[in-house]
């Protein structure tokens, strides 16, 4: 019913992507359930009050731990929902959910829950579920431990599906609208996994440094959830908030195109010591180059930016040469091991900002934040 009524968020924005169970283990859990077989708690954080049809106080709440089981009776129960695009067109019209593969009550292959004798029916509406809800006024720092705990095992949720949970709305659709760009696509070369939100993770980590600075780094997760917290704040703020989240988005994506227009294919790629370039060379987007080079080119003047569009032949031998030196204080070990270590996160900058000042005569103010 809270299902039905939109009292569950459910939304695949909040932490992972529902979905990701197949039709074969959706199936088992609604088995499961028949078989009366007890199944692990769930866990819900209260989201806001809201006022019904008929006048009574009633609470919104957010999956902390269970989406991919509520999501499996959803389907079942309740059906599939319909998937839309960004534009609000369907693209996938709602579905009906049969089982499958069922271990012990076979007889149930191919059956909806309409079909289900009414007896079974009955069965899975009088299953007992314990649901352990988390306050409203719980602090942030709390429910992000309780989160960390809860995903120990299973499919645990990454960092970053952790991130889009506690800021889920607020900076979360910032983030998912900026790797969901055409320019971030292409410079990445749809390289970057978006399923379990590693896109969001580089968008993020592109935000923290260039809105922060890099004075404030002390590690990688607190680091990225400050920036979070602060575009939290930025969305409520309708005028010089929303300026400010159309300043970094237009930052970033030019950023991209310059960085993409320059270094094509090579863009944010760890290249190989004296590496000899053939079309068949493998490429992997490298985190650690994605946020140091965006950050840089978005913290350059535009006069600056356009000096290296001009001179492109001479900025892609210059990359290349950075990674010459594979020793400890080189590029190419700097964003491969031990990349979220304070001291190396600030070598990393140095080196890179060096590059840009040797070809734009700029030099880049990375360490500060913007609005220090």
């Amino acid at each position: 019913q809270r299902i039905k009524n939109h009292e569950i968020t459910l939304d695949p924005d909040y932490q992972r992507k529902d979905g990701l169970w197949k039709r074969r283990n959706q199936s088992q859990l609604i088995e499961s359930m028949l078989l009366g077989i007890p199944l692990p708690a769930f866990y819900f954080a209260i989201d806001k009050d809201f006022v019904d049809d008929v006048g009574l106080k009633r609470q919104r709440w957010q999956v902390v731990d269970g989406l991919q089981r509520l999501c499996a009776i959803r389907n079942f129960m309740v059906g599939e929902p319909a998937q839309m695009d960004r534009s609000g067109r369907v693209i996938v019209k709602p579905r009906v959910m049969r089982l499958e593969e069922m271990e012990y009550l076979k007889s149930l292959d191919g059956k909806s829950y309409e079909e289900l004798p009414d007896a079974l029916k009955r069965t899975l509406l009088e299953v007992n579920l314990k649901a352990n809800i988390i306050r409203k006024s719980t602090p942030r720092a709390v429910k992000l431990n309780i989160f960390r705990r809860l995903n120990t095992g299973g499919m645990p949720l990454s960092m970053q599906e952790i991130r889009h949970a506690m800021h889920s709305p607020g900076a979360a659709p910032v983030l998912k609208e900026m790797a969901e760009t055409e320019i971030f696509k292409n410079a990445t070369q749809n390289k970057v996994y978006a399923k379990r939100m590693g896109d969001c993770e580089y968008v993020n980590r592109f935000l923290a440094f260039y809105l922060l600075g890099v004075e404030k780094y002390e590690g990688m997760d607190a680091f990225l959830d400050e920036s979070l917290d602060l575009v939290d704040e930025w969305v409520k703020d309708e005028k010089e908030g929303q300026q400010r989240i159309n300043d970094f988005k237009a930052s970033f994506c030019r950023a991209l195109e310059v960085i993409w227009a320059v270094l094509g294919e090579n863009s944010f790629v760890r290249l190989e010591p004296l590496r000899t370039k053939t079309k068949d060379t493998p490429s992997r987007i490298n985190k650690a180059l994605f946020e140091v080079f965006t950050v840089c080119v978005a913290r350059l003047s535009e006069e600056a930016r356009t000096r290296y569009l001009g001179m492109a032949d001479d900025a892609r031998k210059e990359y290349e040469s950075l990674f010459v030196d594979d020793s400890e204080n080189g590029l190419s070990d700097l964003v491969a091991t031990t990349t979220g270590r304070s001291s190396r996160v600030r070598q990393r900058y140095e080196v890179v900002s060096a590059y840009f000042r040797k070809l734009t005569g700029e030099q880049i103010e990375w360490k500060r934040g913007l609005y220090d």
